[in-house]
């Protein structure tokens, strides 16, 4: 805090040749701390913060009694004048912030308490040797748990105990008598280790179908009980009991719109005149936030993440939340978040078939087989459903994969965009929001959202080009609600502005007034002046009456 800073760093007087009369009024050059400058900066302190060494939190010296205060001022100028500041208020306490609250631990005995200390097993957050030790120490236990040939999960030809993935693991079974046999024996192989479990932070799932009344199960670790629970977050991932992916969807979306919001702040205060760069913002910061685990829900075709990129669009160009989505897919050519989640699904599963991973592969021949059977998955129903949504079959897909056909998720995408641009432009040309639209389309990204353009004008261009300034394109308004703000006289529409209103008459032609280059932009401020006029005059009559 700069009053703080005192003044033997930042001011030298040189005294040794002079009298105390000049080193008096070089001190009063010194401005003092005002009590007003004092409180606002307390004001500035931040309340959730780890106080020094005397213990005293922000709090007490934001909210501390006037009397209190007129001391503490006293000692502050002090501090200012002569004193420099107190070596102690330079040392600050770092406090480490553990997983589950855990931290350094004291003993309380009595009203004392003893000096912090840790605990000496284990390793703390984020060591480097954790991985290798975990290697170390649980490599063999999935070879360990095969020794009875209990519990476990058949997948294809292949059985598996346990999944490892850095220090998690999971033990699998298809019973839960089979579940507490390994148990059991995890409990032995980790024992022999010099290892302990944290029953608190292990859990247990138990993945079935149905809503009904289920039964109570109890699920013990020596003395302490392990919790059974609905759904789970492994690798980042939301698992539900019924084997749904509604939760991660839900999660997704939450943790995208919150993403959304502050790069939307950000690109506002760097990159406000630069459009490209702040959707490349958007694909970087929250498209990979919404779309983290799409590989496994992407064929869910999820709409409702494609809302978090539309209302960014809308924002950055200043558009009116009830711009039709077509109107705005088509202007931006905005590639949507669920062909994107689309894409990933595709790409994943082509890997997937080809993986030499056993466990991989034993999961697509499974779901084959099911698929043969006439005992369809869930998933596989959701990516059948997606497949004839696009005018294509799951034997189609299957039979290029086996001629080695390496264009298949470029061919599936290709199918979703045309069928995507199909309905577009049909809704476009009936459009009864603005139906000029269908002669504004361009090939490409319209000119004036290439390169730097100043916000407001860009803007201006987008919500002409897309319809929001014409009241007469709001077709559930009332026909009285649809005049011309200026003239007020006829329905306030494009050939109106341009050919009718006396104080916006026009000899530009539409289409270049709504040029994707920006050429109407300087008849598009006259507009906006004379609206501003018109409203301001508004003002005055309803003052004056």
């Amino acid at each position: 805090m700069d009053l703080l800073e005192g003044t033997k760093g930042r001011i030298e007087l040189k005294l040794e040749d002079e009298g105390k009369e000049e080193e008096e009024e070089k001190e009063e050059e010194i401005s003092d701390i005002t009590k007003e400058e004092l409180i606002r900066q307390l004001k500035k302190l931040k309340i959730v913060k780890v106080p020094g060494e005397d213990d005293i939190e922000n709090e007490a010296w934001r909210y501390m009694s006037k009397e209190i205060r007129e001391i503490f001022w006293r000692l502050i100028k002090n501090i200012w004048r002569k004193d420099g500041l107190p070596e102690d208020w330079n040392k600050g306490i770092i406090s480490p912030i553990y997983k589950k609250k855990k931290r350094e631990k004291r003993m309380k005995i009595g009203d004392k308490k003893t000096e912090g200390f840790w605990t000496e097993k284990g390793v703390r957050q984020g060591c480097p040797m954790s991985p290798t030790l975990f290697n170390i120490y649980l490599m063999d236990l999935e070879e360990e748990m095969k020794k009875e040939q209990t519990g476990g999960v058949t997948v294809g030809k292949e059985k598996f105990w346990t999944l490892t993935y850095a220090d998690d693991i999971a033990l699998l079974a298809k019973s839960e008598g089979d579940l507490k046999g390994m148990m059991k024996r995890f409990k032995k192989f980790i024992t022999s280790k010099g290892m302990i479990l944290s029953a608190e932070k292990s859990k247990i799932i138990v993945f079935e179908n149905g809503r009904g009344r289920k039964k109570k199960r109890k699920w013990k670790w020596e003395e302490e009980s392990i919790e059974e629970v609905k759904e789970i977050k492994y690798l980042g991932c939301i698992l539900q009991k019924n084997g749904g992916t509604e939760k991660q969807v839900i999660e997704r979306f939450k943790r995208a719109t919150v993403a959304m919001k502050k790069t939307w702040s950000i690109g506002e205060r760097l990159f406000k005149n630069d459009y490209r760069r702040r959707m490349k913002m958007f694909d970087a910061l929250v498209g990979s936030v919404a779309l983290y685990g799409a590989e496994i829900w992407g064929w869910k075709n999820e709409a409702r993440l494609d809302r978090i990129k539309r209302k960014y669009v809308k924002w950055i160009l200043g558009l009116d939340r009830r711009t039709p989505n077509y109107i705005l897919v088509e202007e931006t050519k905005m590639i949507e978040l669920r062909l994107e989640a689309m894409r990933r699904a595709v790409k994943y599963e082509e890997k997937a078939s080809k993986s030499e991973k056993k466990l991989v592969a034993e999961c697509i021949k499974d779901l084959e087989k099911e698929r043969m059977e006439g005992k369809e998955s869930r998933w596989e129903a959701t990516r059948g459903v997606l497949l004839k949504r696009i005018g294509m079959e799951k034997e189609e897909i299957k039979k290029k994969r086996e001629e080695g056909n390496k264009e298949i998720v470029n061919m599936v995408m290709e199918k979703s965009r045309n069928k995507e641009k199909e309905e577009r432009q049909k809704k476009i040309s009936e459009s009864r929001y603005n139906s000029i639209y269908k002669d504004l389309i361009t090939k490409d990204l319209p000119k004036y959202l290439c390169g730097k353009k100043k916000r407001k004008d860009r803007c201006l261009i987008a919500r002409y080009r897309c319809g929001n300034e014409m009241k007469g394109n709001q077709h559930w308004r009332k026909t009285d609600d649809k005049i011309c703000r200026i003239c007020e006289n006829g329905e306030e529409n494009i050939t109106h502005v341009l050919r009718e209103c006396q104080a916006t008459k026009s000899d530009i032609q539409i289409d270049e007034f709504l040029s994707e280059k920006g050429k109407g932009l300087k008849v598009m401020r006259k507009i906006e002046q004379e609206r501003e006029q018109a409203r301001k005059g508004k003002r005055l009559e309803r003052l004056n009456f």
